[in-house]
C-alpha cells in the first residue's frame, strides 16, 4: 500500500509542532513557535520560520524516515455541506473558500465527499509547505499533509490509537492529502486522464474511414426523407413560408380564473420557524484562546445531528462568557438544546437574539471552560 508503514507523524498545531513515532507512546519532541515567527496562522517571516524548523528537525535524525504531516483542527477552516445537486455544492464551496481570511494564493483547499456530506476544508499552505521544504533537504520521505478532523480526531494530543487511525486509513490519507494537487474529491482523484488511459486511445482509434462513410450515408438518407415529406405537403403546413397561421387555442375557463394568493400566509412563510437541524447554519468562534475549543464544540454539535458548522477564531481571545447569538426565526427548542449541552463544559453561557444580519442562523463565541 502507498502508506503502509510511516515512521513519524509531525503534528502541526496553532503555536507549536510535535513529533510522534508510530512505535512509541506520547510526544517525542516539541517545538514552540516564538510570537515573532507565527501569528494567527500567518507566518511573519518564512525564511526565519523554515530556519527555526530546520534547526529543530535536523537534531531528530529523520533522514529516510517516512513522514505524515497532520494539521490540527485549530489550523483548519471547515464546513460540512449536506449532499445536494452539483450546482448548489459548487456555489456553497466557492462562497466558503472565498471567506477564508488569507490571500487566495495561500489557501489550500479540499472537498471530500463522505456519507455525512461534502466536507470543505481550507488551510494556510505556507504552514505545512515550510515543513515540507525542510524535510526535503533532510532527505525524508514525505507521504502526505492531511487535516486531523477527517480521521475523527478532536484531541490536541495524539494517542497511539489516534496515530493508528491515521496511518491505517490509506484511502483517507490519499483523498485528504493537501499535497495531491487539485484532486479535491476522491472520485475525481481516482480517474485517469485521457492521456493516461489507454482505453480512451482505443476508442479514438475506432473512428476509421468506414465509420465516417456510414454516418454520411445516414445523414443523406434523412435529407431525402425530409424532402419527400415536404413535397407531399405533410411538412409544408409547418414551413416558415406558409402564410396561413396555425390555429390558436383559446384558454379554458378554468385557466382564466386568477390564482388566489393568501398574502397573510405568504408573509408568514417568509418568516417560517427554523426547526430542522440539517438546514441550520452555525458558526463557532474560539473566543477564549484555548487551543481546539471551537473544534470541540463543533464535534459536540455534530453529535447532536447538526451538520452545517463552520469554525474560526473570534477577534478577541479573552472573553469571560460564551455567547449564543441567533436569528429570530430559529426554534426555541434548538437554542435551549444547544445552551444546555454547552453548559456542561463551558462557563457563563448566554443567549441573545440577533438585531442585525449575522451571516449564519446561529453564531457561538466560546468563553472559558466550566
Amino acid at each position: 500500500m502507498l502508506f503502509s508503514n510511516p515512521d513519524t507523524i509531525i503534528f502541526l498545531k496553532r503555536n507549536s509542532l510535535e513529533v510522534y513515532n508510530q512505535k512509541s507512546e506520547g510526544v517525542q519532541a516539541r517545538l514552540d513557535f516564538p510570537p515573532n515567527y507565527e501569528k494567527d496562522q500567518e507566518i511573519i517571516d518564512i525564511e526565519k520560520f523554515e530556519q527555526l524548523i530546520s534547526n529543530f528537525l535536523s537534531k531528530l535524525n529523520l533522514k529516510d524516515n517516512k513522514i505524515i504531516i497532520v494539521l490540527s483542527a485549530e489550523n483548519l477552516f471547515e464546513k460540512t455541506l449536506p449532499l445536494s445537486d452539483k450546482t448548489k455544492e459548487e456555489a456553497a464551496a466557492k462562497k466558503f473558500f472565498g471567506s477564508v481570511p488569507f490571500d487566495p494564493q495561500k489557501v489550500a483547499k479540499k472537498q471530500i465527499r463522505t456519507k455525512n456530506g461534502l466536507n470543505l476544508i481550507a488551510a494556510n499552505k505556507n504552514l505545512y509547505e515550510s515543513i515540507v521544504h525542510v524535510l526535503q533537504k533532510l532527505q525524508s520521505e514525505i507521504r502526505a499533509a492531511v487535516p486531523v478532523s477527517m480521521f475523527g480526531i478532536t484531541s490536541l494530543v495524539l494517542s497511539r490509537q489516534d496515530i493508528k487511525k491515521i496511518t491505517s486509513n490509506s484511502e483517507m490519507l490519499k483523498t485528504s492529502n493537501f499535497l495531491s494537487g487539485n484532486a479535491q474529491i476522491k472520485q475525481a482523484a481516482d480517474t485517469p486522464s485521457d492521456e493516461e488511459n489507454p482505453q480512451v486511445e482505443k476508442k479514438k482509434s475506432k473512428l476509421n474511414p468506414i465509420s465516417v462513410a456510414g454516418i454520411a450515408f445516414i445523414v443523406v438518407g434523412l435529407g431525402i426523407v425530409v424532402f419527400l415529406l415536404f413535397k407531399q405537403g405533410i411538412l409544408k403546413q409547418y414551413s416558415p413560408f406558409n402564410k396561413n397561421p396555425l390555429p390558436t387555442l383559446a384558454p379554458s375557463p378554468r385557466e382564466s380564473i386568477p390564482a388566489i394568493v393568501d398574502l397573510e400566509n405568504q408573509e408568514a412563510t417568509g418568516q417560517a420557524e427554523l426547526s430542522s437541524k440539517q438546514d441550520l447554519t452555525i458558526q463557532v468562534l474560539n473566543g477564549s484562546g484555548i487551543s481546539g475549543q471551537a473544534s470541540q464544540v463543533q464535534a459536540l454539535l455534530q453529535s447532536l445531528d447538526y451538520s452545517q458548522i463552520e469554525t474560526g477564531n473570534a477577534d478577541s481571545q479573552d472573553l469571560t462568557s460564551t455567547k449564543i447569538v441567533y436569528k429570530q426565526n430559529v426554534a426555541d427548542s434548538l437554542i435551549s438544546e444547544i445552551k444546555t449541552e454547552l453548559e456542561k463544559t463551558l462557563a457563563n453561557v448566554e443567549t441573545e437574539e440577533a438585531s442585525d444580519d449575522i451571516g449564519f442562523d446561529i453564531v457561538i463565541t466560546t468563553g472559558p471552560a466550566g
